[in-house]
């Protein structure tokens, strides 16, 4: 039973570790992924950098959707308040 949870907290700092590396290290992360080991640790960390993959492909943005649209658009001057009270 101890190995059990010693596998466990294994996959799950791998884990921790593949998702954090994967958002701040995208480089890192894709070699260190491809190292060649069936240990806890290892199957986790790339379970977390999949993990983020997925979300990161989620949340995803079109390119299109975060142009700046103000750039284009002509300058339109605010509506004079004083002639409202003239009336």
């Amino acid at each position: 039973m101890p190995e059990e949870k010693g596998e466990h907290i294994d996959y799950q700092k791998g884990f921790n570790e593949g998702y954090i590396i994967a958002k701040h290290m995208p480089e890192l992360s894709n070699e260190l992924s491809k190292i060649k080991s069936d240990s806890p640790r290892m199957e986790g960390f790339r379970d977390g950098r999949e993990q983020f993959s997925l979300e990161k492909e989620k949340f995803h943005i079109p390119a299109w959707l975060k142009e700046d649209t103000t750039k284009n658009t002509p300058h339109i001057p605010p509506k004079d308040r004083d002639r409202e009270h003239e009336r």
